[in-house]
């Protein structure tokens, strides 16, 4: 990777602040609600069902034990990748964990430049969020989105992700518009501990897709909340 093509854009920073549950970041005298707020305010009756009868089998202590796993192997895989792309000391991949990170070194080999690592971006419709990175992968720009599973995941089951980069994609063309970014691709990079990273592409018309979805969970939130829609 060229080290000269490192952060090219300007990386914001904003602390949510949380209030009945929901993520608000506070930027210029505005309110901006965190996407995954949005998501999860929203989600389908169906989801809700299926997530009930997961708990149900498993168990409230195993649900639990399982939602916190993922998030630490989430929050320890962002921190190893912003390590990696600013090139600076920190976090290092441990024993039990070597495996997510070699997974995700052929994605890695693949990245010719990176413009921006987790950095907030917003939207004028009044959504905000903290996006993985903005990079050139295989030579194509795309905003792309770093997780873990202990196995493979199949396509429906990634579809709030899906929603997630069409949010953040429609924030960063707003935010960096000014430099000339205009993106149209993202891709969900899943780390897995014993093979190769998935990686799922999600093309122009696809993106377009999931952003119109995004709009219309948008609306319904906004509904929910009674939050005016200009």
């Amino acid at each position: 990777m060229n080290n000269q093509s490192l952060l090219q854009l300007p990386r914001y920073k904003c602390w949510p602040r949380y209030a009945n549950g929901q993520q608000v970041f506070h930027l210029h005298d505005r309110n901006y609600v965190g996407v995954s707020t949005i998501l999860k305010a929203t989600e389908p009756l169906e989801v809700q069902a299926q997530l009930a009868a997961w708990r149900s089998r498993v168990g409230a202590e195993e649900a639990e034990r399982i939602i916190r796993a993922s998030i630490n192997r989430g929050k320890r895989l962002h921190r190893l990748v912003e390590n990696h792309f600013l090139q600076s000391q920190g976090a290092e991949a441990t024993p039990e964990f070597w495996g997510y990170w070699q997974s995700l070194q052929p994605v890695l080999s693949e990245i010719t430049d990176v413009y921006l690592v987790e950095g907030l971006v917003w939207h004028p419709h009044g959504f905000a969020g903290v996006t993985d990175a903005l990079l050139a992968y295989q030579g194509q720009m795309c905003v792309c989105d770093w997780t873990t599973s202990p196995k493979p995941k199949q396509w429906t089951w990634i579809q709030n992700k899906c929603l997630q980069v069409a949010a953040y994609t429609a924030a960063i063309n707003r935010v960096y518009q000014s430099y000339g970014v205009r993106v149209n691709q993202a891709q969900i990079v899943i780390a897995l501990p014993d093979t190769d990273a998935q990686v799922f592409r999600l093309e122009p018309s696809q993106l377009m897709d999931f952003w119109h979805q995004f709009q219309d969970r948008l609306a319904e939130y906004k509904k929910l909340c009674a939050i005016p829609t200009h």
